[in-house]
């Protein structure tokens, strides 16, 4: 039994074995073929003496376009057309070889014509071999799912194209629930055509029709370029038709290498990708140079940007992945989530930013090379009751980290900044301008760690966040709250931000300060009423709004940039980088630090003397505006209805 079970040292020689009796059989026919299934002696004696050279051509030939590593269940027109081009090196390598030999006793009387017969048949054969155990297992032994739910894929293009072949392999092997019934797409040419045996049945809206021939109980939404106002319109239609199961392709894309789309790239819709969602291209070829390989230290790791940040870069294969943690409970979770290759070594260390000899023993054990700092005090109404923990950890932490990062000679250090740093209203916000400065002010010390700052807005999803707090309240029968009619704040999904920020990192600008495109503002109000309609609900009928007021800090639209700054582009689209207007010098960011130090461990301390060190070092740092509810009456529902949607 061992024996069978299959190794890629095994396949190599299956097809090695393979390609032997082929390439042997198919000049030998060739002869025969070509002198009328006969095989004369004098042919024969050339036959063994050209086959070595045959052989010797096609095997290099073969190997240089890497025929011999494939995975046989997987074959595919790429591996048919490398064997075509392989097929066509050899033809031609054997043609020149035979040309300036044609002097030679041996080769005299050679037939051109066997040639072109030992391509062909080099290619038919070494295709069926190549093809065999794909066609037994999709053709002849197949084995189906009969309790697999019949779905309708909505999008006839490449990507449906290639999920609907991936789901009939899977469906064929007995190994999917799911099995690929009819297309719907927009595009009237492709209507009344077939993919992979599969018909384009109509438009999208023709769903209503395809429910009333088969028995649809899922869909899968194969439009990587969908926006989130699309995407509303098609799970609307699909809910009426009460298909509740939806797939759904993620909107991140790798620019790096051609797409190839497998149903693992399927993921469940949720709510987060009806609110907001723009195509965002990321080139993980980049990302991999900076990350594989190397000793990463991630802070905050258990938060929802640092476990999603922890994710996405244990694929990347780094040499050590370092999990840091306040919070024992969650960094063990994250732990279970997490699956490092072989080549992964993963520490999860529970330690505070905000404790030195900690990070001290941290670095001297680990060394890291780069650095992801999202761990900070983020909760903007509670931090203003508690202004000296947002300075502990959001200042006082973040410098701790980076100087350990200079002394230790870290490559790269990012820090996770927020659009609320701009333009401050808040203690948390503007102990975060401060983060960036003390970043700003050790960059490339002594030619050394260089020191990034990533700015965006709010992510949808995060816990503790209002997309979490209104299905809360739906979940109680409402009502949703909502500070101010007219709060607006920019939203990116964890993933889509994650990425943007280690794509951030692969930039190589010398800017400091970097800020993500992150589209266009949504009203909260908006949200609200849609997280209710997606519910099967309407606003303000079945569900109340209320407005409760802005709170401590808050302010009704969040600025990604400062007026004075400005920004430049970079090579990606969906990143900017700031033209920073106020820097310190590393002596004045020492200072600083120490003049924060000084004054929390005074034994009385009140909560506007910190507010006011800190609106010395960050001049346009003011206290949020009040707003007056009384002239903030609810809109009309039809106003609200004919609102356009963010």
């Amino acid at each position: 039994m061992n024996f069978l079970t299959p190794t890629p040292t095994k396949r190599k020689l299956f097809f090695f074995i393979g390609d032997l009796i082929s390439f042997s059989l198919a000049l030998m026919l060739a002869y025969v073929i070509r002198f009328d299934l006969n095989f004369p002696p004098y042919y024969q004696s050339q036959f063994l003496f050209i086959l070595p050279i045959f052989l010797a051509v096609k095997f290099t030939c073969f190997s240089l376009f890497k025929l011999y590593g494939i995975t046989w269940r997987f074959v595919s027109l790429n591996e048919i057309w490398n064997i075509v081009k392989a097929s066509l090196l050899s033809l031609a390598t054997c043609g020149s070889i035979l040309y300036f030999s044609r002097h030679q006793s041996f080769f005299s009387g050679f037939s051109r014509s066997v040639l072109l017969i030992d391509f062909l048949l080099t290619m038919i054969l070494t295709i069926l071999i190549r093809g065999s155990k794909r066609i037994y297992l999709e053709k002849i032994a197949r084995t189906t799912n009969l309790n697999a739910k019949e779905c309708v894929i909505l999008g006839a293009g490449r990507a449906g194209e290639q999920i609907a072949r991936d789901l009939l392999q899977q469906y064929r092997s007995n190994s999917t629930p799911y099995k690929p019934v009819a297309f719907l797409d927009d595009d009237q040419r492709k209507i009344g055509g077939y993919i992979h045996g599969i018909k384009v049945e109509g438009k999208l809206e023709d769903i209503h029709r395809l429910i009333d021939k088969r028995q649809i109980q899922a869909a899968i939404i194969a439009i990587p370029s969908a926006a989130a106002v699309t995407l509303r319109k098609i799970v609307n239609l699909l809910k009426t038709v009460k298909i509740n199961d939806i797939k759904i392709l993620s909107s991140i894309i790798d620019s790096s290498r051609a797409i190839e789309l497998t149903i693992k790239d399927l993921r469940n819709l949720q709510i987060e990708d009806l609110l907001g969602r723009d195509v965002i291209k990321i080139d993980y070829q980049s990302i991999g140079s900076y990350l594989k390989g190397k000793r990463i230290l991630i802070t905050g790791a258990a938060g929802s940007i640092g476990s999603e940040i922890s994710q996405q870069v244990i694929s990347f294969c780094p040499e050590q992945l370092i999990l840091y943690e306040i919070d024992e409970t969650e960094l063990y979770n994250l732990g279970k989530t997490l699956n490092p290759t072989h080549h992964t070594h993963m520490h999860m260390v529970v330690g505070d930013i905000r404790d030195m000899p900690k990070l001290q023993r941290l670095f001297a054990r680990f060394k890291p090379q780069i650095i992801f700092h999202a761990a900070a005090c983020k909760q903007v109404p509670i931090m203003e009751d508690n202004p000296d923990e947002a300075v502990h950890t959001n200042i006082i932490g973040t410098y701790n980290l980076a100087i350990q990062a200079v002394q230790h000679q870290a490559e790269k250090f990012v820090l996770i900044s927020t659009d609320k740093a701009v333009n401050p209203t808040s203690v948390m916000g503007a102990t975060k301008r401060i983060a960036e400065y003390i970043c700003t002010g050790l960059n490339k010390e002594r030619d050394g760690t260089q020191f990034l700052a990533v700015r965006f807005g709010n992510v949808l999803g995060s816990r503790g966040g209002v997309l979490e707090l209104f299905l809360e309240q739906l979940k109680n029968g409402g009502p949703l709250t909502v500070t101010h009619p007219e709060m607006k704040r920019y939203f990116m999904t964890i993933p889509e931000a994650v990425s943007l920020v280690l794509q951030a990192g692969a930039i190589s600008v010398e800017a400091e300060v970097l800020v993500l495109d992150m589209g266009k503002p949504l009203s909260i109000t908006t949200m609200a009423e849609e997280v209710i309609r997606l519910n099967g609900m309407e606003p303000y009928r079945d569900v109340k709004i209320n407005y409760v007021g802005v709170r401590p800090g808050e302010k009704l639209f969040e600025e990604l940039l400062t007026a004075e700054e400005g920004t430049c582009a970079t090579c990606h689209q969906k990143i900017f980088t700031a033209n920073i207007s106020t820097r310190y010098r590393a002596d004045e960011i020492h200072t600083m630090v120490n003049r924060f130090r000084s004054l929390l461990q005074q034994d009385q301390l009140d909560k506007e003397e910190i507010k006011a060190l800190i609106r010395s070092y960050v001049p346009n740092y003011t206290a949020g505006e009040t707003i007056n509810l009384a002239n903030a009456h609810r809109r009309p529902q039809n106003q609200r209805q004919t609102r356009k949607t963010a």
